[in-house]
């Protein structure tokens, strides 16, 4: 299951999760303030009522915003700059070196990834995840992991969750012998009650 990264502060509300069930209630803002070569920066979490949440890292001068950039999965790794004159690799340069000095202060908190659906025949184990951004974004991740070398063996993204596979993201490049994997496993899920299929998409459902 995978492990988003979130940030609180003593000052603002915290998502409040259980092991079984997670509500989102409403909005809930975290933060940090850290130094980095001379320079201040914060990092923010924000978590909607009913998507994923997302991190920015941030550096202001005064008033002005002179740099953002934003962890659309809240996974300690940024996606996207914004704001300002800075590459994508010196961003996560400091957004790591910024989560690792929030971690040995306790500002960082993890929040387990709940829309995920695991299972396997003889030959392989299988995991779906969905990803329902709240920039807007959907899509799926789907892995296939040979049980006998228990390695990865391919990982596609479903852009959209529209049921069918469109970018390879590590391993075995034969669309077609995963898409019938995909369709398989999306079929039984949705048998299963784990997987629903909603304004098109196919989504894994929320653990209840």
């Amino acid at each position: 299951m995978r492990t988003k990264i979130i940030f609180t502060t003593a000052a603002c509300a915290i998502l409040l999760i259980g092991c079984a069930t997670t509500q989102y209630k409403k909005l809930e803002i975290g933060g940090y303030t850290f130094y980095y070569e001379g320079k201040t920066y914060q990092i923010e979490s924000m978590t909607p009522k009913t998507s994923e949440g997302y991190n920015y890292l941030t550096q202001r001068v005064g008033n002005q915003m002179v740099m953002r950039a934003i962890d659309k999965e809240q996974d300690g790794v940024l996606d996207q700059i914004l704001t300002g004159e800075i590459t994508i690799e010196e961003a996560n340069q400091i957004y790591s070196m910024g989560i690792a000095m929030g971690q040995t202060k306790g500002k960082v908190k993890g929040r387990n990834f709940t829309r995920s659906y695991t299972t396997s025949d003889i030959l392989h184990n299988y995991t779906l995840k969905t990803y329902i951004l709240a920039v807007g974004e959907i899509y799926n991740q789907f892995s296939v992991e040979k049980k006998e070398t228990a390695e990865e063996n391919a990982v596609w993204v479903d852009d959209g969750a529209d049921g069918s596979l469109n970018t390879l993201q590590k391993g075995q490049n034969d669309i077609e012998r995963f898409q019938i994997m995909y369709k398989r496993i999306l079929d039984q899920g949705m048998a299963r009650g784990k997987i629903v299929q909603t304004n098109g998409t196919f989504q894994v459902a929320m653990m209840k």
